[in-house]
């Protein structure tokens, strides 16, 4: 029985005649040979759907879009349907009503979208959206690179962007593109200069345009180092002047005065003021790349004397400070405190060309000549000595812009007669001696038979500092 329809003989297969959309419902039921008929019939209900679902594109991304990816969702006018969606080119697929597209490239897409219902009715007629995707393209940066110039034979890189995620390529010196990480170190290069290209590719397969590129030299040879000026050996000057260059430009320059600790220091250079000795000083370049000469450049020099414009150290007055100064004018300012029996050992030693400074701290014009005594042989008399009661009394101090200093010309020529003979070995005779700032404007020592009598000068006039500075 089909429907509210009379029952009526069918066999074990049955096929209904045409029906029309809806439901249905067939009752069946048999009877064995005792005609025993079947209570209640076995029936079963079932709906008719001819008429395809109608698809609908509900949201859909806009239209240029600058999204790599599209986002949409679908509805149909049946309830009960699924999707199938088609993008671009590529084959019908299973979709839910909420679908995301894969990553896109810049230009024109289109979806299509079809709904079948629980009939089996396919959409004939599937909804399809078009838009334009246009998308910045990725932009690398170089976040650390190699500096320029580097004295490294590798270079490390590593690289950000502006999109993620992205894949990179790498192009070292035009040798081609190739695969590289964020992260990149070139292989062992040669001195000179490199280029390295980098660009991205997004999700979307958009190709960074144009490429990013650095260039950098590679320097692993240190410079040499030449020392061009320096002072005369052995120098009369407390400091030395020197002069530097490099095999290199730019290069700068560090100094290590003999056994000091290197620090930098400029292409022309002026030692501190030095003590009397040996001095030696290292200068080394290091250039742009930061390769430092292993080899410094080096020179070694005695200071003999402390001459014009220097500082003195009285405790180092010694007959080694004034060797050789004879003649000349020493100006310098004196450092320190005189030592009294100092000066008496060295006089006692036969070196009356030693000069102890009384004035401490004050400028002083030394000047040499060289007139020599005649020392008379061991054993001789050597002379009356100046007596200390020449000495200025004290409050008594003669002004330093009116006194003149003794002329030695105006004492009476020696009777040739009657002189001694010279003594070939007597030493150097100081004629002048002007300690400025102080009461002495001049002292003038025509000794001629022993060093004693300078002895009783200068001690006169350190007994005269004393008293002044009382």
């Amino acid at each position: 029985m089909l429907a509210a329809g009379p029952f009526a003989a069918c066999t074990a297969s049955y096929t209904t005649p045409t029906l029309l959309d809806g439901s249905h419902t067939l009752s069946v039921r048999s009877t064995d040979d005792s005609a025993n008929l079947e209570a209640p019939p076995v029936s079963y209900t079932w709906v008719i759907d001819t008429v395809a679902p109608d698809t609908t594109i509900v949201t859909k991304p806009t239209d240029p879009s600058t999204l790599l990816q599209g986002n949409f969702t679908f509805g149909s006018d049946e309830i009960v349907v699924t999707y199938e969606c088609k993008l671009d080119s590529a084959a019908w697929a299973a979709c839910f009503d909420t679908y995301t597209t894969t990553a896109l490239t810049n230009g024109s897409h289109t979806l299509s979208v079809r709904a079948t219902d629980a009939a089996g009715n396919t959409d004939a007629t599937p909804a399809t959206y078009t838009w334009q995707v246009n998308s910045p393209l990725p932009v690398t940066t170089i976040a650390s690179k190699p500096a320029n110039p580097s004295n490294s034979s590798i270079g490390n890189f590593t690289f950000t962007n502006s999109k993620t995620p992205v894949t990179y390529e790498c192009n070292l010196d035009s040798v081609g593109w190739a695969a590289c990480g964020a992260t990149y170190s070139t292989p062992t290069l040669l001195d000179g200069s490199h280029t390295l290209q980098v660009r991205s590719t997004d999700a979307g397969a958009n190709l960074e345009d144009p490429a990013v590129t650095y260039t950098w030299v590679i320097d692993t040879v240190p410079p040499n180092t030449t020392i061009d000026g320096k002072p005369a050996n052995p120098s009369g000057s407390a400091t030395g002047d020197f002069t530097f260059t490099s095999s290199e430009t730019p290069s700068t320059f560090e100094c290590k005065l003999d056994t000091g600790d290197w620090a930098a220091c400029p292409a022309t250079y002026t030692t501190p003021v030095l003590s009397n000795g040996t001095h030696t000083l290292g200068v080394r370049a290091t250039d742009a790349a930061g390769n430092v000469d292993a080899t410094p450049a080096t020179y070694s020099w005695d200071i003999v004397a402390f001459l014009d414009g220097g500082t003195l150290d009285a405790q180092s007055l010694d007959s080694s400070a004034i060797d050789g100064t004879q003649g000349t004018t020493l100006d310098a300012e004196i450092i320190g405190t005189v030592d009294a029996e100092k000066l008496d050992a060295e006089i006692d030693a036969g070196r009356p060309d030693v000069i102890t400074i009384i004035d401490v701290g004050q400028p002083v014009d030394v000047q040499f000549d060289n007139a020599r005594a005649d020392v008379p042989p061991e054993g001789q008399p050597t002379g009356p000595e100046p007596s200390p009661d020449t000495a200025p009394l004290p409050g008594a101090e003669p002004n330093p812009d009116s006194a003149a200093p003794v002329n030695n010309d105006t004492a009476a020529p020696a009777n040739d007669d009657t002189a001694a003979p010279a003594n070939a070995d007597a030493a150097p005779v100081v004629t002048n001696l002007k300690v400025l700032g102080s009461g002495f404007c001049a002292i003038t020592s025509s000794r001629t038979a022993s060093p004693a009598g300078f002895l009783v000068l200068a001690l006169a006039g350190l007994a005269l500092l004393r008293r002044r500075r009382r």
